[in-house]
């Protein structure tokens, strides 16, 4: 029949004439692979080795199902071998990280980066001993090949002819040529086996991206975000890196029956040669119709574990709460809180080691606490049409430069901008995490932020009530989502305020009305500290009570000019520069 003989050829691509080279090899690829727990990248580039390469299939089977065996009894040796792996040798450990198919592996586990290590050791010892007994064995059968006629008899037998099968191969009928014979060190049907694999993976993908893809993915943004989130659709192309999804729901940890953020539609480029490493390099992320704190159908799960919340420095004495500033200080800490969820977290100082694990199979699962390595990195980010809560901005656009999963890690600039489409709002911030610096210091810029609109959402402001006028201006700091310390430096412009709730600085409503009536443009230094959730303000009363004593010195020049022009001869009127008539009279009484 055809068809077994087309399968026994089919199967006969496997099979190499293992020669003691390519012994010792399947035996180390073999032992590599069942020493090293799960099934990750470096699994992948085993078993692409083991179909190119003339490796024997059945002994690398053999080898491979003796090594799993060996990592299940020897988990606590793989686990602490590990730690010594992580403490002293994470260059290798990096290197791999960031080789194609092999980087998808987790080697945080301290079971793997202890595997990466036993598993050619033992495969090593393993195959010096079997290539030593395959030769002795082998010498043996020449020597009773030629001397003994009772040879073919006994090799008739069913289990010699087995071990032959799998130590030797395919018979030959001359026993000295496993001694002299050149085996090609590439086996092209495995080549183009392998080469097939990989085309129907890059075709396979697409189709299960929509379904276990979308599933993995939902369930590895959970876990990172500390609740559910929800994917409608998911497409991903491995040849071009194109990927798109629809209505992304991430439920907000704090308050699982809304979203913390929804996104209508979302498209991106991937580098393929990134995706080989497990990481996700994206290009020109587009997202639209960006929501915040959307309610959901129902409320998501929760999958973030409790942790105990870290001290916060309170701030300085002299620092005052916002209360004291802004009626209707409340908005501005529900801003404050919203903003906090955004912001990058603050890296533990130290690394420390996990607790010893308690049960045996945790061995093999325990994870090294250290520093995640970045994952995920999207080089620029457009979000469009993102409705704010704020009325100063409205509708938006955002960009997003170097965003990260691991941004101390990454050690890249992280750039975001914000420009309104509804007012003439702009916000331009860096955090600079090129610098190593705990947390990092964060600069920026802002401007077109409408007072009236501002006071309008929160009340007075500093016993202000701005019926018109503009912020602009620029600030420094350190912004992270537990502690903020940020100096800003406001220029307020075009003003029209009125006094309002006592005034400032005890002027009172009415004088403090008339000042600013003469007030056009004002500078203003503050200093922002606390818990990012609800900070502290200071504002330099001294640098805005000198602007104040000039502004009104020079309401009063004008003042006098006025008076004095209205009482001038109708001549004089005429006369542009008023302010030499003044000097000249200055001059007549000795002033």
């Amino acid at each position: 029949m055809l068809l077994p003989g087309t399968i026994k050829k089919m199967l006969g691509i496997f099979r190499g004439k293992v020669t003691p080279v390519f012994i010792f090899i399947s035996t180390v690829l073999g032992f590599w692979f069942g020493i090293m727990p799960g099934f990750s990248g470096l699994h992948l580039a085993i078993i692409a080795a083991v179909l190119i390469f003339n490796v024997n299939i059945g002994l690398f089977i053999i080898s491979s199902a003796f090594g799993k065996l060996i990592c299940l009894a020897a988990a606590p040796l793989l686990y602490h071998t590990g730690v010594v792996v992580h403490n002293g040798l994470w260059p290798l450990l990096l290197l791999l990280a960031n080789t194609p198919i092999i980087g998808i592996t987790n080697f945080d586990r301290y079971a793997v980066a202890g595997g990466l290590v036993i598993g050619p050791a033992v495969g090593a010892v393993a195959g010096i001993a079997l290539v030593w007994l395959v030769i002795r064995f082998r010498t043996q059968m020449v020597k009773l090949e030629r001397k003994s006629p009772a040879f073919k008899k006994w090799y008739s037998k069913w289990w010699v002819r087995i071990l032959d099968r799998i130590l030797i191969g395919k018979r030959t009928t001359d026993m000295e040529s496993l001694f002299t014979v050149k085996k090609k060190a590439v086996r092209m049907p495995g080549l183009i086996i392998v080469v097939i694999l990989f085309v129907l993976i890059s075709v396979i993908l697409p189709i299960l991206a929509d379904g276990l893809i979308r599933e993995h993915t939902e369930t590895a943004l959970s876990w990172t975000n500390g609740a559910e989130v929800n994917i409608r659709q998911l497409r991903f192309s491995p040849l071009t890196g194109n990927v798109s999804m629809s209505n992304l729901a991430v439920t907000d940890p704090e308050n699982p029956s809304h979203n913390k953020v929804y996104v209508e539609t979302m498209a991106a480029q991937a580098g393929v040669f990134n995706l080989l490493k497990g990481d996700f390099v994206l290009r020109n992320v587009e997202l639209t119709a960006v929501e915040f704190d959307v309610e959901r159908d129902q409320p998501g799960r929760i999958f973030r574990r409790e942790r105990d919340p870290e001290a916060v420095p309170e701030p300085p004495e002299e620092y005052k709460p916002i209360t004291d500033y802004i009626a209707d200080a409340e908005k501005i800490y529900e801003w404050f809180e919203t903003l906090s969820k955004w912001l990058p977290e603050k890296p533990a100082e130290k690394t420390q080691p996990r607790q010893i694990p308690e049960k045996y199979l945790e061995y093999l699962n325990a994870v090294a606490d250290m520093p995640a390595s970045p994952r995920i990195l999207a080089r620029l980010v457009e979000l469009r049409g993102v409705r704010l809560p704020a009325e100063i901005f409205g509708t938006s656009q955002i960009t997003v430069k170097n965003a990260s999963d691991a941004p101390h890690a990454a050690r890249l600039p992280m750039q975001l901008k914000l420009k309104s489409d509804d007012t003439d709002a702009v916000v331009d911030a860096v955090w600079d995490y090129s610098v190593r610096e705990n947390p990092p210091a964060v600069y920026g810029s802002f401007a077109g932020i409408d007072l009236s609109a501002l006071a309008g959402e929160t009340g007075t402001i500093g016993g202000l009530n701005f019926r018109q006028g503009t912020a602009s201006g620029e600030f420094a700091g350190h912004l992270t989502a537990e502690y903020t310390d940020l100096t800003i430096e406001v220029k307020l412009s075009d003003l029209d305020a009125a006094g309002s709730q006592g005034g400032i600085f005890g002027f009172g409503s009415s004088d403090t009305t008339e000042i600013f009536s003469a007030i056009d443009e004002i500078e203003v230094l503050l200093h922002i500290t606390g818990p990012t959730k609800r900070p502290s303000v200071s504002v330099d009363a001294e640098k805005f009570m000198e602007q104040i004593e000039a502004a009104l010195t020079e309401a009063g020049k004008t003042q006098l000019r006025r008076k004095i022009t209205d009482q001038l001869p109708d001549e004089f009127k005429d006369i542009e520069e008023t302010e030499d008539i003044i000097e000249g009279f200055r001059g007549i009484f000795n002033r």
